[in-house]
């Protein structure tokens, strides 16, 4: 009996601590870091021959985090930012190590739990822009991290939200947080890639939505268009004008391509810095193609290349970092981790699957105008949901097809 409430205290601390994980991904830098280092000593106890190989996605991240050992050999990075590189990759690894942990009665609680946190980010943001003296350090609606990160956040547990109403029966509820995030995102958000995003996010929610509800291809073609024109026309022309926030971001773009053409106060200029980014990205990734400059060592290239332009240690580019980094050989590996990211999600729970490719699919698109694998909140985030996939019991799952045929006889 002893035994037993042992054994029960200890899985109820492992849930604890992974609760405060994923808990802590929107609100605090230092909490997710203990937490997850935490639990990735506590994974070790639960290790199995297994977890190491989850089909080809095991041996393509430990390969990944062995090609960045090696790329260290020839990389001119300093000790902070070969550190900094290698802990990234441990978190990738996490995706491994920490899936035993992640069973199925645990899933659901920290999505949720992610979700809840996310609302509660979301009010005390609304209450900023009305006027309480919160949040001073970032800009617009962002309380706990920048307007980009928090618009990120917002839009993918909105996503998650709307997941959850297409089979849920508590749809009052789901709608009103829904409802909640989505005025948030139109109205006090100041993140335009969060908000293109968002954008993108309703419209695969849409979809599935009349899908689930028996629409044909043809009439979901149709109703696509008229989505697309309601959720980007009447946002931008209508709905944005009375957005003082995001509407000022959106206007700030012609200023900014202007700085750009004009060479100068680069820094100000998100559009013209990218696009200065990518040019000095691809001319450092031509003189060392197939193994890079080394881990770590983006900054250092960029500074020793090019010391008279206006300095990165972060292309904004997720693949344009990798190449001059690890080349070619580094591309490929990160490639073939999406792919088999992709693959797996076929294997989810049927529920879940839209979820899950909506947010590979925008994490994805993320990664080209953002470095996401070496920003903290968004990797973290990548490896909170992507341990959730390959944590799911597989055999316990409902296929899509009788989840489909359920739906359609509860709907009539």
């Amino acid at each position: 009996m002893e035994r037993m409430s042992a054994v029960d205290l200890k899985e109820r601390a492992i849930s604890a601590l992974v609760l405060l994980w994923v808990v802590s991904i929107p609100v605090s830098t230092a909490a997710t870091n203990i937490c997850f280092f935490l639990l990735m000593l506590v994974s070790l106890f639960y290790w199995r021959k297994d977890t190491w190989l989850q089909g080809w996605l095991g041996p393509c991240l430990i390969s990944i985090f062995v090609f960045n050992i090696i790329a260290l050999l020839w990389s001119g990075a300093t000790n902070h930012e070969k550190t900094s590189a290698m802990i990234d990759c441990l978190r990738l690894l996490g995706i491994l190590l920490l899936a035993p942990l992640f069973t199925a009665h645990r899933i659901s609680l920290l999505r949720h739990a992610f979700i809840l946190t996310c609302i509660v980010v979301v009010l005390l943001g609304i209450l900023k822009v009305l006027g309480l003296p919160i949040g001073g350090k970032y800009f617009g609606g962002a309380i706990f991290k920048n307007h980009i990160t928090t618009s990120f956040l917002v839009a993918t547990a909105a996503f998650m939200l709307a997941n959850q109403l297409l089979y849920t029966e508590h749809k009052r509820w789901v709608g009103l947080g829904l409802g909640l995030m989505s005025i948030y995102m139109i109205f006090f958000n100041s993140g335009r890639l969060g908000f293109i995003l968002f954008l993108i996010y309703m419209l695969m929610f849409a979809r599935q939505w009349f899908q689930l509800n028996g629409a044909s291809w043809v009439s979901l073609r149709k109703i696509a268009i008229v989505l697309l024109a309601v959720l980007v026309i009447l946002p931008f022309l209508g709905v944005s004008l009375l957005s003082l926030p995001l509407l000022k971001r959106f206007a700030h773009l012609e200023g900014e391509w202007s700085l750009y053409q004009q060479n100068r106060n680069l820094e100000l200029s998100s559009v013209g810095s990218r696009i200065l980014f990518i040019e000095k990205s691809v001319a450092l990734i031509h003189k060392k193609p197939l193994l890079g400059w080394g881990t770590g060592s983006f900054g250092s290239a960029y500074q020793n290349e090019f010391p008279n332009d206006f300095y990165t240690s972060n292309p904004h580019n997720e693949w344009l970092r990798v190449g001059v980094e690890l080349g070619i050989f580094g591309i490929a590996l990160y490639g073939w981790l999406f792919i088999l990211l992709w693959r797996r999600i076929s294997h989810a729970l049927c529920e879940q699957q839209l979820m899950y490719y909506g947010f590979l699919f925008v994490f994805l698109l993320g990664t080209v105008s953002n470095s996401w694998l070496m920003d903290f909140t968004e990797m973290n985030l990548f490896c909170f949901i992507c341990t959730m996939l390959v944590g799911q019991t597989i055999s316990k799952r409902r296929t899509c097809q009788q989840l489909y045929q359920s739906h359609l006889s509860l709907s009539s």
